[in-house]
């Protein structure tokens, strides 16, 4: 599978966040995704491994395992038939500073850098890695 990329600007609502708050973060994730991968494409029912950035300015919130919780719900039925096929995660938390360059980052990353977007979520789903090699 090509690696899929997308961004999602915002903050991430996570568990615990005001219900319209967190409704609104599930849309704005969904619409994401469904822009990058098709809107009549089926789930993908199979392992998969999943990246994600949270681009942030100033202090960092909400912690990163919340963000990861709530982005794989969002996701569910959407890019992904269930969650539990995701058999890779790397998530980091990266603060938006004066001067922050990326080595040749993809479009989607590079596009959202270039808006200055202040929060935002970057998403990769990929190819699970080989099992047989560690991370």
């Amino acid at each position: 599978m090509k690696p899929l990329a997308f961004v999602v600007e915002g903050i991430p609502a996570v568990p615990g966040s005001a219900k319209p708050k967190r409704e609104a973060w599930r849309a704005a994730v969904q619409l994401a995704a469904r822009e990058a991968y098709g809107e009549r494409a089926a789930p993908i029912d199979r392992s998969l491994a999943v990246a994600f950035v949270y681009f942030h300015v100033g202090a960092a919130k909400p912690d990163i395992d919340n963000v990861a919780k709530k982005l794989f719900d969002s996701l569910k039925g959407v890019l992904f038939s269930d969650d539990s096929l995701v058999v890779e995660m790397i998530a980091r938390r990266t603060e938006i500073v004066p001067g922050l360059a990326l080595d040749d980052p993809p479009a989607p990353l590079a596009a959202a850098l270039a808006a200055e977007t202040a929060n935002f979520v970057y998403v990769e789903v990929r190819d699970p890695p080989d099992p047989r090699r560690l991370p």
